[in-house]
Formats: structure tokens, C-alpha cells, sequence
């Protein structure tokens, strides 16, 4: 199922690890949030995952892509071209 996508994103360092030694074949592919948006890697918490501040969290994401839009629109463009 990866092999289909030119850029996969994850919200945790954990699901990239996973990720790229599950699939070694497609880890140039995958990229955290983070690292994406603010050049550095940290874990995003899962809104769905966590009870407490759930709001807050989601907040955070959505204002987390919208200030990485730009940049993650390149990275996929960048990624669809091999």
C-alpha cells in the first residue's frame, strides 16, 4: 500500500522508525510533521488517542499544517518527481 504514495507523513518519531524498518523500500518517503514544517523532529500527539485536551491538540495540528502548507506542497511536489 506505500509504494502507491510519492510522500508519506507520520505525527510520530515511533511510526517512522516502524515505518522505515518494516519498509526499508519506501523510508526515503516518510517524514514527520515536524521535521517537514519546522525542520526539527518531534512527536505530535494523536488527538484520537488521547482523552485529555483533545481540543487543544487538534488546534495544534491544524494550525501546525496551515503553517506548513506551503512546505509540504513543495516536498510533495519535490517527492513526485523521484
Amino acid at each position: 500500500m506505500l509504494t502507491g504514495y510519492d510522500l508519506i507523513v507520520v505525527m510520530e518519531i515511533g511510526h517512522k522508525e516502524a515505518l522505515c524498518t518494516e519498509f526499508p523500500e519506501v523510508c526515503r518517503r516518510i517524514f514527520l510533521l515536524s521535521e517537514i514544517v519546522d525542520r526539527i523532529a518531534y512527536d505530535i500527539p494523536d488527538p484520537a488517542k488521547v482523552v485529555e485536551d483533545t481540543d487543544e491538540i487538534v488546534d495544534e495540528l491544524y494550525n501546525l499544517i496551515q503553517r506548513g502548507y506551503s512546505e509540504i506542497c513543495m516536498l510533495a511536489d519535490e517527492m513526485s518527481k523521484g
